[in-house]
């Protein structure tokens, strides 16, 4: 139905599945793997997001400590590192409003 390979959608689906947006299920009597987006799915791509920059930062900070002679490299870094300051907390902000919104929006059944 969607027009694309079976390894396309197995691939796809293991990479959301590592993010931890969607979940497996199992029908009874069936053997096929099942899907469905997890309950969470929104939030989850966002401290997916955040974890990833955390992992910059600290590449980051690597740098700093190694290129102290080279003054231009190092205010990059800085930068990039002031940006990953930035960019977590706008996150984690982003979340906060996220689950604001949430619970505003009608029951799901």
């Amino acid at each position: 139905a969607l027009g694309v390979s079976r390894a396309s959608v197995s691939t796809n689906i293991r990479q959301l599945a590592s993010f931890g947006m969607t979940e497996h299920i199992s029908l009874p009597g069936d053997r096929r793997d099942y899907y469905r987006l997890g309950d969470n799915a929104w939030q989850r791509t966002m401290e997916v997001n955040i974890e990833g920059t955390r992992i910059l930062r600290r590449i980051a900070e690597q740098g700093v400590a190694t290129c102290a002679s080279d003054h231009t490299t190092r205010e990059r870094l800085e930068e990039l590192l002031a940006f990953c300051d930035f960019a977590i907390d706008d996150q984690y902000a982003m979340i906060a409003r996220w689950q604001e919104l949430r619970q505003r929006l009608p029951q799901r059944t």
